[in-house]
């Protein structure tokens, strides 16, 4: 019996949408399916020798330069498109990110190549609260025109989900969480002196710095905080430099995960994800979390017993302290966290639900 074929196309060739194919890839390779990954370097991509070490050794791995997203890049990545297909004949295409969404949607239906198509937004573009109301409606037109072209959508949460049948279509439609390499997580670093409030990630408009920085402010005389990642130069500056947070700066995967597991608090001010990875490790490493209502956010924090979703700065900042001086409290959360998070979430789980959701996918098209 053949190997089932499965071909992932990723425009998003770093941070957490990498994370979740790294994941998703490896999985399904130690599932028995022979996997083909075609990823678009960007500045911010891991080496060529890095991808290698965080990819199961049978998982094949491609790269195209596609620089921006004009004629240029589509004509490459459709190329690479062409060729991989042409060469490995891959039983499915899973697209990850909306631009590799959009161009490979238009390649399977252009070229009506017989692969059964999947899309992963890992975050719709509409939901971006900073371009206008007018560009958030053309993003979610897009969305929807683009799904008449055939192919089915694989959403990252139930958040998502609803996104989508509100946005873009309900027929279609699949849910495959997010997973984490369990196994890979540190144990929790004890701390002393102040308690320590952290969140992670890139320094960028989607993750509301300035709410963490008056969230900074707010407790710096109860708790230190910190922010593990970075950003360019002037966006630190404008939003963070204010504020008394130690920012990391870049470190290795398993490194940002050390410094995970120091935290006390979680706390995530992000106004949209899909289903955001670090939020699922600070729960499975047992960190209660402080989250905000958003799409993405809402589906790993269970209010009020793994942690609060909240909807202002005034509330992230009134659970933040109640956490802070309440120690029982952070014990007792982080402990359900951990419960809830490590069986949900084990990336063992993504090969075999992905490669069942691929074939009934199929075959219910097939029967369409």
């Amino acid at each position: 019996m053949s190997r089932t074929k499965v071909l992932h196309a990723s425009q998003a060739s770093s941070g957490g949408v990498l994370n979740a194919l790294i994941q998703l890839a490896n999985s399904q390779v130690e599932n028995g399916a022979d996997v083909h990954v075609l990823l678009c370097r960007r500045a911010d991509t891991p080496s060529a020798a890095r991808l290698r070490e965080l990819f199961h050794d049978r998982v094949a791995i491609s790269e195209t330069p596609v620089y921006g997203m004009g004629i240029v890049a589509i004509v490459n990545l459709w190329r690479a498109l062409l060729r991989i297909c042409r060469e490995v004949r891959p039983d499915f295409i899973h697209f990850h990110s909306s631009f590799a969404g959009a161009v490979g949607r238009l390649f399977t239906f252009v070229t009506r190549h017989e692969s059964a198509s999947f899309y992963s937004p890992h975050g719709f573009s509409f939901l971006r609260q900073d371009v206008s109301p007018l560009k958030s409606r053309i993003f979610a037109l897009t969305e929807r025109m683009l799904h008449t072209l055939g192919g089915t959508l694989i959403l990252v949460s139930n958040s998502e989900l609803a996104a989508a049948e509100r946005e873009v279509s309900t027929r279609r439609l699949r849910v495959l969480e997010n997973g984490i390499n369990v196994s890979a997580l540190p144990k929790r670093a004890s701390t002393f002196g102040k308690v320590l409030v952290g969140t992670a990630g890139r320094v960028t408009y989607q993750k509301a710095p300035w709410i963490f920085a008056a969230l900074a402010n707010d407790v710096a005389a109860l708790a230190d905080s910190v922010w593990i990642g970075g950003g360019n130069e002037k966006s630190v500056e404008q939003w963070l430099a204010s504020a008394p947070i130690e920012v990391s700066g870049w470190l290795s995967e398993q490194s940002a995960l050390e410094r995970l597991a120091t935290i006390d608090v979680y706390v995530s001010t992000s106004l949209w994800e899909g289903l955001p990875i670090t939020v699922i490790q600070a729960q499975s490493l047992g960190i209660p979390c402080v989250v905000s209502d958003c799409v993405g956010n809402v589906d790993v924090v269970e209010n009020g017993v793994t942690g609060f979703i909240v909807s202002d700065t005034s509330s992230l900042i009134e659970r933040v302290v109640q956490l802070i001086e309440d120690e029982d409290l952070r014990s007792t959360m982080g402990q359900k966290a951990s419960e809830r998070a490590l069986p949900r979430f084990d990336s063992a789980r993504l090969g075999p639900e992905s490669l069942c959701l691929y074939n009934e996918a199929n075959s219910t098209l097939k029967k369409d």
